[in-house]
């Protein structure tokens, strides 16, 4: 029996397949309709993971750093993608 990991990874996996592949990106609308969609997600994810990271007990300092290091990366995602959309007009 395959693991939750396994199931999700092949999940992943097949999307990638079907849709990213597929899809028209040279074409503008269908670049900004998925701008839009990314822009909804990423200024969800910084919250998201504050979130997240106030749930691991104080003794786990590592995991603590590795919440922080990866909150860094994030950051100004949200901001990437709306000038993106400016410039798409």
């Amino acid at each position: 029996m395959k693991s939750i990991s396994e199931q999700f990874l092949e999940s992943i996996k097949d999307s990638e397949d079907i849709i990213l592949h597929r899809m028209p990106w040279e074409n503008r609308e269908v670049y900004g309709m998925w701008l839009t969609q990314q822009l909804a997600l990423v200024q969800h994810t910084t919250r998201l993971l504050c979130l997240a990271a106030s749930k691991e007990p104080v003794s786990a300092k590592q995991n603590h750093r590795e919440w922080l290091n990866h909150l860094r990366e994030e950051t100004n995602h949200d901001i990437m993608r709306v000038q993106d959309l400016k410039n798409l007009g």
